[in-house]
C-alpha cells in the first residue's frame, strides 16, 4: 500500500466552488470514482517525473517549482492546476497572503537545511515541519495534501533520507490512518509536532 493509496480520493478534499468545478478538463467524467482514477493516473506520471528529476534543494524550494509540480500532478484533470487559489477555503490562510507566506516557508526551510550549528534540526524534523506548514498555507484550490506529501518525500530524497511512510506501515484501516494524519496536523497547528513526527515514519 502506497501513501497515495491511503490518501487517494476526495473524501477529505477541500470543497470546490461551482466556478472551480467548471475547471474540470475531462468533461466525460460523471462519477467521483472516475475523477479519483483520472487524478491518480495524473499523479503517478508526476511522481515518476519527480523521482527521475535531478534537482537540488535550492531548485526544489522555489514557488515556481512548487506550482510546476502541482501542475504536473493535476494538469490533465483541472484547468486551475498549478495556479495559486484566489478564494478562501474552510482551511488554509487567506488567499491574498499565500505568495508571501509560501516564499517565507521555502526560504526558512532552506535556511534550516543550510544550518551548520549544533542546534540544527534533523532532516526528518525539517521535512515534517515543512510539510505541516505547506498544508497549513493550502496554496492551491485542491490537492494540497497530496502535493505536500509528494514534495516532502522529494525533499527527503534530495537530503539522502528515506521517504516518509505516512502511516502505511501500520495495520490500521484507511479511515483511521487519514484521521490520525489530520489529528497530527491539527496538533501541529498548536505547535505540538510529537504525533506528526511519529506518524510520518509509521
Amino acid at each position: 500500500m502506497t501513501p497515495e493509496d491511503i490518501f487517494s480520493g476526495s473524501s477529505g478534499s477541500t470543497p470546490l466552488t461551482e466556478e472551480e468545478k467548471e475547471g474540470l478538463i475531462p468533461r466525460v467524467l460523471t462519477k467521483k470514482s472516475e475523477l479519483n482514477e483520472a487524478e491518480q493516473e495524473n499523479i503517478l506520471k508526476a511522481t515518476i517525473w519527480l523521482d527521475q528529476s535531478n534537482m537540488s534543494v535550492e531548485q526544489l524550494l522555489t514557488s515556481k517549482v512548487m506550482k510546476s509540480i502541482h501542475g504536473r500532478m493535476f494538469g490533465h484533470v483541472w484547468l486551475w492546476a498549478k495556479q495559486i487559489r484566489k478564494t478562501d477555503k474552510n482551511i488554509g490562510i487567506a488567499w491574498w497572503e499565500i505568495p508571501i507566506q509560501l516564499d517565507s516557508l521555502l526560504a526558512d526551510t532552506l535556511a534550516q537545511i543550510r544550518d551548520t550549528t549544533t542546534s540544527r534540526r534533523s532532516n526528518d524534523e525539517i521535512a515534517a515541519r515543512f510539510h505541516h506548514r505547506l498544508v497549513q498555507i493550502h496554496p492551491f484550490v485542491n490537492g494540497n495534501g497530496r502535493h505536500a506529501r509528494l514534495v516532502t518525500n522529494k525533499l527527503l530524497s534530495i537530503l539522502g533520507e528515506e521517504e516518509f511512510t505516512w502511516g502505511s506501515l501500520t495495520n490500521d484501516e484507511i479511515g483511521t490512518i487519514r484521521s490520525n494524519y489530520i489529528h497530527a496536523l491539527k496538533n501541529g497547528d498548536n505547535h505540538d509536532f510529537t504525533e506528526l513526527f511519529q506518524f510520518v515514519r509509521s
